[in-house]
């Protein structure tokens, strides 16, 4: 069995070189080859960091030495077409298999000088060579990504390391939940520690190019780690645009401690320990902030101080997934003036003051409900929420009839998606109200009625994507009642009833279909005569009875 799986390898490293010589036949003449220096490095590369057993880069060594010597070709290696040098090493999960931690040795690194992206997550990293640190890589001036997401590095050490590569725009941190990586433990890695650098006898110069950085799940309770990186100096993180700090310990004293972050627009504080009230004052001191997101934080919402008359730039902020209460929290959005987006997923909104709440949140253009449970009468009193653009209600267990009103009123709704509850009945004819609508989804719920019968279809002219799959309708063979949805790109009708009518003759449709589904019908002996007019189909899901082929599509089951 072991020599069929080497056997099985080599083919699959055979056709994998045999279709890059392709490709690199292909693209020759338009690409400059990677360099010599470059293609030897990261053989060194490969040799270093699969020294351990089991890895994936073993691939690298295989092109070379079937003769495939243009490395810009590689797999998981990206070049400058101009100058062939390397650009960009993705190497997420390269030594996946590995039985032991990995010490990183910068100087691996330093022949590619072009290099702007690199990605190290997921490779067991638990420390670094003595005078082999992060700090090296200030050497690639053109480094802008580095992602060392759930490696084993010892939080916040090698922040003093990283430090150094002030060229750095993204920064990634996320540490591995527990104390393993898949089914790999390391029963040394409570006793590991950062070596020092002698090498380094300067002041860190901080990250002033910084725009995102991600760290979650260290349990850390204060800023003080931003200091490292040069917050609080005139110069340090005044660029920070986005900020990931879920999975921590913070509080709400957060908000203040992140006010001299300038150009600080985009901040997640999910799964903390953020409860009591959060001083509306301390969001608007955060002047440019734009996204919050506070989902499963048990705070009671927001209050404002008296006489503040300051307004907060928040636009979108995203809330739900914990025991807080929604109608207090919800009622205090008022004090966001200029929310477009709200995200209030997976929680108890039955209560009547919250759908009286959210509808008088007027400026919202996208409100985001996935999961949520909702009053009976929410659709039927949403009607004045005339900026509302995107409705997303997928999920939530919510059940009884449309109501033939409120909702119906949402003259700039764009985007509707009630997928996944136990609606039931027939969808009012007042939908077609919605001229605007460009993409419906009524997945999983049990409406009944011939969607022929539905006037509705007429006036929705601008639909481009409509799904009503696992249902209860009947749905004609004939599809004659799409006649006038021109842009209609994307259909799925299956898991419904499909019933016999008298088709139109040489009916010619107006919409051009991307993607058709028709499966899970009984009996359906023939594919609808208008696919023959469907040049632009690039998918056809059907029932595997259906022996039939549509022009050149490859027909999928």
């Amino acid at each position: 069995m072991k020599d069929i799986s080497n056997i099985k390898f080599w083919l699959l490293v055979l056709y994998l070189v045999l279709v890059a010589n392709q490709w690199q036949r292909i693209t020759h003449s338009a690409a400059a080859p990677c360099w010599e220096e470059e293609r030897s490095a990261l053989l060194k590369l490969q040799e270093n960091m699969m020294s351990s057993n089991g890895g994936h880069l073993t691939l690298w060594e295989a092109y070379n030495e079937t003769g495939f010597l243009d490395c810009c070709s590689w797999r998981w290696v990206k070049c400058n077409l101009t100058t062939g040098r390397v650009i960009e090493l993705n190497l997420r999960a390269a030594r996946q298999g590995s039985e032991d931690g990995w010490s990183f040795n910068a100087s691996l690194f330093l022949p590619f000088k072009s290099l702007q992206v690199l990605i190290l997550s997921e490779n067991y990293i638990t420390g670094w060579n003595k005078n082999e640190g992060f700090n090296k890589l200030s050497e690639l001036t053109n480094l802008k990504v580095l992602d060392l997401q759930y490696n084993y590095l010892l939080f916040p050490n090698v922040l003093s390391s990283l430090c150094w590569i002030s060229s750095l725009e993204v920064l990634g941190l996320n540490r591995v939940l527990g104390t393993q990586m898949g089914r790999i433990q390391f029963p040394s890695l409570k006793n590991r520690s950062a070596p020092i650098d002698e090498g380094i006898t300067k002041k860190c110069p901080g990250m002033s190019n910084l725009r995102e950085l991600l760290v979650a799940g260290y349990g850390i309770n204060d800023t003080s780690f931003l200091s490292t990186l040069g917050f609080g100096t005139l110069t340090g993180l005044r660029n920070l645009q986005r900020l990931y700090l879920p999975t921590n310990d913070f509080n709400s004293t957060i908000f203040s401690s992140l006010k001299h972050l300038p150009s600080l627009k985009h901040l997640d504080l999910n799964n903390n320990d953020i409860d009591g009230k959060i001083e509306t004052s301390d969001i608007i001191a955060l002047s440019n902030l734009e996204f919050l997101d506070l989902r499963m934080n048990n705070f009671e919402g927001f209050v404002t101080t008296k006489g503040s008359r300051r307004m907060s730039s928040l636009r979108n902020i995203r809330l739900g997934s914990s025991k807080s209460n929604s109608t207090n929290i919800i009622q205090s959005l008022k004090s966001f003036s200029s929310l477009k987006r709200l995200y209030y997923e997976y929680s108890d909104l039955s209560a009547s003051s919250i759908t009286y709440a959210i509808r008088n949140l007027s400026k919202l253009e996208y409100l985001n409900l996935e999961g949520s449970y909702l009053n009976e009468n929410f659709l039927s009193s949403i009607g004045q929420m005339d900026s509302l653009k995107v409705l997303n209600m997928a999920f939530g267990g919510n059940y009884g009839t449309l109501p033939n009103q409120g909702w119906c009123e949402l003259k700039n709704i764009q985007e509707v998606a009630l997928i996944e509850n136990n609606f039931e009945g027939t969808v009012p004819s007042c939908l077609g109200n919605l001229t605007s609508l460009r993409w419906l989804s009524l997945v999983g719920n049990r409406f009944t009625g011939n969607i022929a019968s539905y006037p509705l279809w007429r006036t929705l002219t601008s639909l481009e994507y409509l799904d009503i799959s696992f249902n209860q309708f009947e749905v004609p063979l004939s599809f004659s009642q799409f006649v006038n949805n021109s842009k209609l790109t994307y259909l799925n009708v299956g898991y419904n009833t499909i019933t016999r009518d008298v088709e139109f003759k040489n009916w010619i449709p107006n919409f051009q279909l991307q993607l058709f589904v028709i499966q899970g019908f009984i009996n359906l002996q023939k594919l609808p005569s208008f696919l023959h007019y469907q040049h632009d189909l690039r998918a056809l899901y059907r029932q595997k009875s259906i022996a039939r082929k549509v022009s050149n599509l490859a027909v999928r089951e």
